[in-house]
């Protein structure tokens, strides 16, 4: 009997041993996390300028010369809303205001260069606001930074930004990139005079349903853009589809593939494609086909995420199922599908603690793009392609989930 009591302590003693050690590895896993999150949100706040407005890029070693972003701008402002809800920052309405006062012209030196439909160019100079890099007028890049600001707008609700997120909302004539009707198609650049670009159209399906929406949202009892938006988003029955293994997924024309970033986009930007489950059922059938194809190149560890962003060895590059040809894997894409697949979180741990694709930049690590196998390092790190990391790990339960992104976007319901 004595040796029987004894045994079964020392099972006792192991048991609670096993107990603590995997409490302690769950509780570094969570401050890992933790960590990825923090450091992701403080990425963008290292691209934040002065007047509120936010670089294109910046690089990790070197002196940074990239203009500022429409887009990332956007990003810049969602940012600051994830930032005060998890409490790293107090002052995120003065930060916005702030930045919407720039976007406005209202700050002495800056004034962004619009067309007369009120559309900003691409890129920015750092202190006029003129056009950067002879960049165009661009409807994707203005739909995402009115749709952040409207996001802003509603989380913060404060008098100034209200006055000016409206001002802004009604400057641009987002009407005006509708260029067709029976196909959909919408301009991709806007002339500095007033009208689209008809060198430079886009048809359904891709990330412009971002633009399409706002058309819609800006014109509620318009029988033409109801016909539009009812005929080509309504349902995704009428657009164009390519098949990947056993999964049919949205795509511009038959045969291509997208970067998983463009329906990624749709998700965090869009209401109408979030509150759909036909559009978040086809999220969950790229996110499978992306894996799919990952799997196939038999490698031995699970990497997958098709995206955008920094390329090999250098320049820009976008990547997508059957056009990856150097194998670069985007953590932030990985992070984005989160909202459907918080599973995912796995992976974004174990390249972390196995330091794949972990850069350590302004005293924080990171995780950007990289190639298995490969000691490249890109050069620089990219807003508008990184804004995925921060959105999807804040869409996760136990930060602030998927509802966060519901209840601040615009549409026809907090308009």
């Amino acid at each position: 009997m004595k040796f029987t009591l004894i045994r079964l302590n020392i099972l006792f003693l192991l048991l609670l041993l096993l107990s603590c050690s995997r409490t302690v590895v769950q509780e570094k896993s969570e401050t890992n996390l933790d960590s990825l999150f923090k450091n992701s949100f403080e990425a963008f706040q290292a691209l934040r300028l002065e007047q509120g407005m936010y670089r294109d890029a910046r690089l990790f070693e070197g002196t940074d010369f990239h203009p500022i972003s429409i887009a990332t701008t956007g990003m810049g402002l969602m940012a600051l809303c994830i930032g005060q809800e998890m409490g790293w920052i107090q002052d995120g309405a003065a930060q916005a205001e702030k930045t919407l006062r720039s976007i406005l012209g209202k700050q002495d030196g800056f004034s962004p260069e619009r067309s007369k439909d009120g559309f900003f160019h691409h890129f920015l100079e750092l202190n006029s606001g003129a056009q950067a890099w002879g960049s165009e007028f661009s409807t994707i890049d203005t739909a995402l930074l009115m749709t952040a600001v409207l996001f802003a707008s509603h989380y913060f609700d404060t008098d100034t930004l209200s006055r000016d997120a409206e001002a802004l909302w009604n400057s641009i004539d987002f009407k005006a990139a509708l260029k067709e009707v029976d196909t959909g198609a919408m301009f991709m650049k806007m002339n500095a005079m007033g009208g689209g670009d008809t060198t430079a159209v886009t048809l359904p399906y891709s990330e412009y349903m971002i633009l399409a929406h706002l058309i819609k949202l800006q014109n509620p009892t318009s029988e033409t853009v109801d016909q539009f938006w009812s005929q080509h988003y309504g349902s995704i029955t009428t657009l164009p589809k390519s098949t990947y293994g056993d999964y049919e997924l949205l795509t511009d024309q038959a045969g291509h593939y997208l970067s998983s970033f463009t329906h990624l986009f749709n998700y965090y930007f869009c209401s109408a494609f979030s509150s759909s489950k036909e559009y978040v059922s086809q999220l969950s059938s790229t996110k499978m086909a992306d894996q799919l194809w990952w799997r196939n190149q038999s490698y031995s560890k699970p990497y997958w995420g098709h995206g955008a962003g920094s390329g090999y060895p250098d320049g820009y590059d976008v990547n997508a199922i059957n056009n990856n040809p150097n194998h670069i894997v985007s953590p932030s894409i990985i992070a984005g599908y989160l909202a459907v697949y918080p599973e995912g979180k796995e992976d974004l741990l174990n390249l972390w603690n196995s330091k794949e694709g972990q850069i350590e930049w302004e005293n924080k690590k990171i995780l950007w793009r990289f190639i298995p196998d490969k000691t490249w390092k890109p050069k620089e790190i990219i807003g508008i392609d990184f804004g995925l990391m921060l959105f999807g790990l804040a869409s996760l339960p136990e930060y602030l989930g998927t509802s966060f992104f519901m209840t601040h976007l615009p549409s026809l319901e907090n308009q």
